[in-house]
């Protein structure tokens, strides 16, 4: 995947790489069998199951998270999301 960035010209910022790397994790994730996939290939790299686990766990979270537009007031001062958002749903469920 490195060699894909490095010669990729859209993928020139560091905020660029981020979003690569994140379309990357949500587009494994949607495949047949995608959390198995992503699990060992996390796993493979760091050999720690339980923090593989709880990684995906909260990237997981997230996604459902922004998807919804659901966020406490603690993500939100967290992330610097915009307050003004009038399609905010406020709740106390939090990634972690």
């Amino acid at each position: 995947m490195r060699k894909v960035i490095e010669t990729n010209e859209l993928c020139s910022g560091e905020d660029d790489i981020c979003f690569f790397y994140i379309m990357f994790l949500k587009g494994i994730l949607e495949l047949k069998g995608g959390t198995k996939r992503l699990y060992k290939i996390i796993n493979k790299k760091i050999k720690n199951p339980k923090k593989s686990r709880e990684f995906i766990y909260k990237f997981l979270k997230l996604d459902y998270k922004s998807e919804l537009n659901m966020w406490s007031w603690n993500e939100i001062i967290d992330y610097e999301i915009d307050t003004y958002d009038r399609d905010i749903k406020f709740t106390n469920y939090e990634i972690g």
